[in-house]
């Protein structure tokens, strides 16, 4: 949460009013290495979470499609799936393979646009957030969805699925932080990078005065 906060509080700094180029070039040496220290840092914590909370989705998705029966222990299953899977046994089981691959390819995709950020926050290229920017708001549609689903049958039923739901607010938590931090340091990298253009653009016009004026 510190990080959370230490990019709001520099986000509004880093954003004054006027072109991006100037709000760059003056405050370059005051906030250069509190930028760093700052939005950068948070958004690498973020990634490194973000990589392992995906590495455990992976695994738990592996271990529940190679060992289905393992569900079979959770409270979930045995108020509802249960009913679902006597009424239908291939059925369940075909819905329930597919619901865990699907689980594990997400999860293993959001891994792959997470590495994006990173080498896009090093090559300064916004553009290659988008793809996690994207996947965050898929996943975080889907956790308030399974949240609501659950937080039905907890209250029709006698026994509550505090652990189910449990689980989706970690998952839920760690994808708003991301998506939050992602936000943050997608306005400072599109500003960084027009700033760089402005620079470049600059720069090629003063060496095509100074060839002109020879």
């Amino acid at each position: 949460m510190f990080f959370l906060a230490r990019s709001f509080s520099l986000s509004g700094s880093l954003f004054p009013q006027g072109s991006a180029y100037s709000a760059i070039m003056e405050r370059r040496d005051h906030t250069g290495r509190q930028n760093l220290c700052g939005v950068h840092t948070a958004l690498y914590t973020v990634s490194i979470v973000a990589l392992v909370v995906s590495l455990a989705a992976i695994a738990l998705g592996i271990l529940l499609t190679l060992h289905p029966d393992w569900h079979e222990f959770l409270p979930l299953y045995k108020q509802h799936l249960a009913y679902l899977r006597r009424a239908d046994p291939s059925e369940y089981w075909l819905i329930y393979k597919c619901v865990a691959i699907t689980w594990t390819v997400v999860h293993f995709l959001h891994g792959v646009c997470v590495i994006m950020t990173i080498a896009g926050a090093v090559s300064t290229r916004p553009r290659m957030l988008v793809p996690q920017f994207l996947m965050l708001i898929l996943l975080t549609g889907v956790y308030i969805f399974a949240f609501a689903a659950l937080l039905i049958l907890t209250f029709t039923r006698p026994r509550h699925l505090f652990f189910s739901l449990s689980f989706i607010i970690i998952f839920a938590f760690f994808a708003c932080a991301n998506l939050v931090v992602l936000v943050v340091f997608f306005r400072f990298l599109s500003d960084k990078a027009e700033a760089l253009r402005e620079i470049l653009a600059n720069t090629k016009s003063v060496h095509f005065k100074e060839s002109s004026n020879s």
